[in-house]
C-alpha cells in the first residue's frame, strides 16, 4: 500500500501542469493568430490583386469610354448607324447597372468571399460576352465602312459626270450652236407663205376684212330693234350713268351687274344658264381679254361657251368719241376670229363696241366655201364668211338688237353633249371635230376631265379610247397613266359615250419647270407611261405636246421622305388613236407623229396628182391622201421617235413655227419636206442621234434614256 502523496508536492505538480497547459494554450493561440495574420495577409494581397484588377478594369473602362467617344463621332458621320449606336448605349447602361451591382457585391466581399469569387467569375463571363458583341459590332461597322466607301466612290463618279457636262469644251458648245442653226435652216421654208411675213395692225386687219366682197358696213339694224317698248329700258338708263371719259375709270362691277340682269332671262331659251362676266383683266381668249363676256353654261370665262363679247370705250376723244375707229373695230374683229377658231360648228358670231351711250354691233356669219378655219388679225388671208358692221345707234337699240340675235340657236355656242351624271361643269377645255373635253366636278366632289363624242359618227373613237384606258388600269400602273374614274354607258343610259380621268393638269411647256431636273423627271414620266402602254401590246401613235399634260405631285415612292419634292409630273393622255402592235393598218395618228418610214413610202409615190405645186392655194379639193391607203405595222419605235420630236419641239420651238401640220399628209408638200429635213438633222447630229438609236432599238430602260436626257435638259 502506497503512502499518501505529499500535499505540497501534489500542489506543485498541479501548478506545473497548469503552467504547461497555459503555455500550450498560448502557443496554440499564437499559432492561431499567426494563421489568422497570414490569412489576413493573404486576403490583403487578394484585395490588392482585386484593386489592381479594378484599376485594370477602370483603365479598360476609360479605354471603352474613349472608344465610345470615337464611335459617337463616327455615328454623327453615319446617320444610318443611329439605331445601332442606340443599342450600344442600352448595353452600356446595362453595364453601368452591372458595375453598380458589382460594387455592392464587393462591399459584402469580406463576409462572403466565395460568393464574391463566383460573382467575379460571372462578371468575367459577361465581359467576355460583351467583347464578343463588340467584335461583332466592329464587323458590322467594317461592312458599313465598305458600303460608305462604295457610296462615296459612286458619288465621286456622279460628280465627275456632272463636271464633264458643265465643263463642255468649246468645240462641243460650238457644235450645239451649229446644231441649232442647222435645225433652223433645215426646217425654215425657202419661200414662206405671205401670211407669216409679219404681224398686221388691228386697223389694217379691219380694212382688209371689210374690203372683201362679202362684207358690208354701216348697215341699218333689223326693224325688230326699233319696234316696241323695251321692258328693260330702265336698266339701259342706269347703264348710261356709268359713262366715263376714260375707259379705265368705268365701274365694271356695276355695269356687269346691270347687264347680267338684262340678259339673265335668256337662261330659259335652252342654251344654258346665262352669265355676264367682267373679263377686262383676264386674257382667256387666246391671250385676248374682252372687257365683258356674255357666257353660257359656266360662271367662269370659258372661250368655248362665249355667246358674245362687249368692248367698252370712253367718250373723251371729241365729237363722236373713239367708238368707230378702225383700231377699235379691228379689236372687235380679233375677238370674233378667236371665237370662230374656238367654236367649230357655230354659224353666227356677235360683238358689241360701246361707250355706254351709243354702240356698234359687228356680226360675222360663217360661209361654207373653204371651211371654218380662221386666224387673228396677224393673218391677212382670205375670209369666207359674211361680215356686217351695223350703224352706230343708241345703246338701248343696240342692246335690243344684240338680245334678239342671241335668241337664235345659230348665234350661240354649240350645245354640250355631256350626260348629267358627269356632275357640275367647271369649264370647257377643248372643242374638236370628234370630241369635246371639259372639266367637271363629280357628285362625289372629284375634279375630273371628261371627254365625250361630239357627234354620233365619233362614238366608235371614244369607245375605243375607253377600252384602251381600261386595258391600262391594272395593278402597278404608273401615275403617268391617267386614272379612269368615270364611264357613261351610252348603250344603257342614252346620249353619246363619255369618260372621265384624273388628275387634271395643264398642257406642257418649258417655262413651267423651275430647274432642268424637274423637266427631266417629267420626260421620264412620259417614257414610263410609254413603256407601260407597250407592255400591254398597244402603241399610242399620237405622242406630241398637245397630248402630254403636267400636274403637281410628289416624286416616286422609292425616294426617301427627306429627298422627295413637290414638282410638276408628266401625264400621257389622248389614247383615241392607239392601236395594237404589229397589225396591218392605215396611219390615223397625229401628223407630227407620223413615222418617217411611212413618210418616205408616201414620197416614193411618183404621181403628179400628189404634187403640191401651188402652196398658196387654200382649196385642196377632194384629193385623196396616200396615207388613206398605205398599210403599215405600228411598233413601239414610232412612239419613241415621236417622243424625241416632242422634246425637240419643247426645247427648239422655232423650227416648226407657223407649221400647218395637216398638210404633212400631202405628198411633197412644203410641210412634209420640212419634217423630212428635220429628221435628217436629228438622225445625224449630237446628241439627238444617240436618242434616235435608243428609239430604233425600242429600249425601254429608263436608266439608258436618263443618260441622254441629262445633257438635253442641261441644254
Amino acid at each position: 500500500m502506497h503512502p499518501p502523496p505529499d500535499q505540497a508536492l501534489l500542489t506543485a505538480e498541479r501548478e506545473q501542469h497548469f503552467i504547461s497547459s497555459k503555455s500550450c494554450a498560448s502557443l496554440l493561440v499564437e499559432a492561431l493568430d499567426q494563421k489568422l495574420t497570414a490569412r489576413d495577409q493573404q486576403l490583403a494581397a487578394r484585395d490588392q490583386q482585386l484593386a489592381a484588377r479594378d484599376q485594370q478594369l477602370a483603365a479598360r473602362d476609360q479605354q471603352l469610354v474613349a472608344r465610345d467617344q470615337q464611335l459617337a463621332a463616327r455615328d454623327q458621320q453615319l446617320a444610318a448607324r443611329d439605331q445601332q449606336l442606340a443599342a450600344r448605349d442600352q448595353q452600356l447602361a446595362a453595364r453601368d447597372q452591372q458595375l453598380v451591382a458589382r460594387d455592392q457585391q464587393l462591399a459584402a466581399r469580406d463576409q462572403q468571399p466565395v460568393a464574391r469569387d463566383q460573382q467575379l467569375a460571372a462578371r468575367d463571363q459577361q465581359l467576355v460576352a460583351r467583347d464578343q458583341q463588340l467584335a461583332a459590332r466592329d464587323q458590322q461597322l467594317a461592312v458599313q465602312d465598305e458600303q460608305l466607301t462604295a457610296l462615296r466612290s459612286e458619288n465621286s463618279q456622279i460628280q465627275n459626270r456632272l463636271e464633264k457636262l458643265e465643263n463642255r469644251s468649246e468645240n462641243e458648245f460650238l457644235a450645239i450652236v451649229n446644231l441649232s442653226t442647222a435645225l433652223s435652216k433645215a426646217t425654215t421654208p425657202p419661200n414662206p407663205h405671205p401670211r407669216y411675213a409679219g404681224s398686221v395692225t388691228r386697223a389694217k386687219a379691219w380694212q382688209k376684212a371689210i374690203s372683201q366682197p362679202t362684207s358690208a358696213i354701216n348697215q341699218d339694224p333689223p326693224s325688230t330693234a326699233w319696234q316696241g317698248i323695251d321692258p328693260r329700258a330702265n336698266l339701259v338708263l342706269q347703264l348710261k350713268r356709268f359713262t366715263c371719259d376714260e375707259e379705265q375709270n368705268i365701274d365694271y362691277p356695276s355695269v356687269v351687274h346691270l347687264l347680267n340682269t338684262y340678259f339673265s332671262p335668256q337662261t330659259s331659251l335652252g342654251f344654258g344658264k346665262t352669265h355676264v362676266l367682267d373679263t377686262h383683266e383676264r386674257r382667256y381668249l387666246n391671250d385676248l381679254a374682252p372687257d365683258i363676256t356674255i357666257q353660257r353654261n359656266t360662271s367662269s370665262a370659258d372661250r368655248f361657251n362665249v355667246a358674245a363679247v362687249l368692248d367698252l370705250k370712253g367718250t373723251a376723244s371729241g365729237p363722236g368719241g373713239k367708238l368707230d375707229t378702225a383700231n377699235n373695230l379691228g379689236q372687235i374683229w380679233d375677238y370674233i376670229m378667236e371665237l370662230v377658231e374656238c367654236q367649230p360648228g357655230r354659224r353666227v358670231f356677235l360683238a358689241m363696241l360701246t361707250d355706254l351711250k351709243d354702240a356698234i354691233i359687228v356680226k360675222y356669219t360663217i360661209g361654207s366655201t373653204y371651211g371654218q378655219l380662221r386666224r387673228r388679225s396677224q393673218d391677212p388671208g382670205s375670209y369666207t364668211g359674211w361680215l356686217v358692221q351695223y350703224k352706230r345707234t343708241p345703246l338701248a337699240i343696240a342692246l335690243t338688237h344684240l338680245y334678239n340675235e342671241l335668241t337664235e340657236e345659230t348665234a350661240n355656242p354649240p350645245k354640250l353633249p355631256f350626260h348629267p351624271s358627269a356632275g357640275e361643269l367647271v369649264h370647257v377645255l377643248q372643242r374638236q371635230s370628234n370630241a369635246i373635253v371639259a372639266v367637271y366636278r363629280s357628285p362625289e366632289g372629284i375634279t375630273q376631265v371628261v371627254k365625250a363624242a361630239s357627234k354620233p359618227a365619233w362614238t366608235e373613237s371614244i369607245s375605243s379610247e375607253i377600252n384602251v384606258l381600261q386595258l391600262l388600269q391594272t395593278p402597278g400602273k404608273p401615275k403617268s397613266i391617267p386614272e379612269l374614274v368615270y364611264i357613261h354607258n351610252h348603250e344603257v343610259a342614252g346620249k353619246l359615250p363619255e369618260f372621265g380621268i384624273t388628275p387634271v393638269g395643264q398642257r406642257i411647256h418649258l417655262e413651267l419647270f423651275k430647274d432642268p431636273a424637274e423637266f427631266r423627271v417629267c420626260l421620264e414620266d412620259v417614257l414610263q407611261a410609254l413603256g407601260w402602254v407597250h407592255e400591254r401590246g398597244v402603241v399610242h401613235r399620237d405622242v406630241r405636246t398637245d397630248n402630254v399634260v403636267v400636274y403637281q405631285g410628289w416624286d416616286s415612292e422609292n425616294i426617301g421622305e427627306i429627298d422627295r419634292k413637290w414638282r410638276y409630273r408628266g401625264l400621257l393622255i389622248d389614247f383615241d388613236r392607239a392601236t395594237k402592235i404589229g397589225i396591218d393598218c392605215v396611219y390615223e395618228g397625229g401628223y407630227i407623229s407620223c413615222p418617217s418610214e411611212l413618210l418616205q413610202r408616201a414620197r416614193d409615190i411618183d404621181s403628179p396628182s400628189h404634187m403640191d405645186l401651188d402652196h398658196n392655194n387654200e382649196d385642196d379639193g377632194d384629193e385623196t391622201s396616200p396615207f388613206e391607203t398605205l398599210l403599215y405595222k405600228p411598233r413601239p419605235v414610232h412612239d419613241y421617235l415621236a417622243f424625241i420630236m416632242l422634246i425637240n419641239t419643247l426645247i427648239f420651238p422655232f423650227p416648226l413655227r407657223c407649221f400647218s401640220y395637216n398638210r404633212i399628209e400631202k405628198v411633197k408638200s412644203e410641210e412634209q419636206e420640212r419634217l423630212v429635213r428635220l429628221w435628217e438633222v436629228l438622225k445625224t447630229s449630237d446628241p439627238w442621234r444617240h436618242m434616235v438609236d435608243l428609239a430604233e432599238q425600242e429600249v425601254n430602260e429608263l436608266d439608258m434614256w436618263r443618260v441622254r436626257l441629262e445633257f438635253l435638259v442641261w441644254l
